[in-house]
């Protein structure tokens, strides 16, 4: 056994062998636990259980999910990023975190008027059609299974595009005792 190393768990199959501990077991081409070696002669060889180390380091270098998709789970990624969309970096507020999740339903024609959020907001269409305008004329249009990153601090007006009702889901991560929505001053 190699000197400063522990004994092996598992001795009677030379398990852990060189590398043991070690980050770059498997770019070197030691992998722990090493099945077949000199320690135990007449099992399978480390060769073929590199491919199984790439597929291994490739799956863990992917970016994260909340759950992995099984038989009885399939989990489907909807939106991630880091800016709202019309390009502004998204920032949580300082404070106790409090989130707030809302279903909003809007008339066929129907609008939420001129406002703002002073914190991140996301909106899930569960039904219809959305348009998102902004003052300056920029918009935004989402329908039924997609998801909009809400401006932050940015006067916008919504509109029911559609034919039948709207209905969002919409989450606010704000902090507690802070509005979650701002309307102009009366007259503006």
């Amino acid at each position: 056994m190699a000197a400063g190393l522990p004994p092996p768990p598992f001795p009677q199959a030379g398990l852990f062998r060189r590398g043991f501990g070690r980050a770059d077991g498997c770019r070197r081409g030691r992998i722990a636990p090493t099945i077949g070696s000199e320690n135990s002669p007449g099992t399978r060889s480390t060769a073929l259980l590199r491919p199984v180390c790439a597929l291994l380091l490739l799956a863990t270098s992917t970016g994260a999910v909340a759950l992995d998709n099984t038989s009885s789970v399939k989990v489907t990624p909807l939106l991630k990023s880091t800016t709202s969309w019309d390009g502004t970096p998204l920032v949580y507020p300082a404070g106790p975190a409090e989130v707030s999740t809302l279903t909003i339903e809007i008339a066929p024609g129907g609008e939420t008027g001129w406002h703002k959020h002073p914190v991140p907001s996301f909106a899930l269409v569960l039904e219809g059609a959305l348009e998102v305008r902004l003052k300056d004329g920029r918009s935004r249009r989402v329908t039924a299974g997609q998801v909009l990153y809400e401006v932050v601090d940015t006067w916008h007006n919504g509109r029911n595009v559609g034919e039948g009702t709207l209905k969002l889901l919409v989450t606010y991560a704000g902090r507690q005792d802070q509005a979650l929505t701002i309307r102009p001053p009366a007259g503006e």
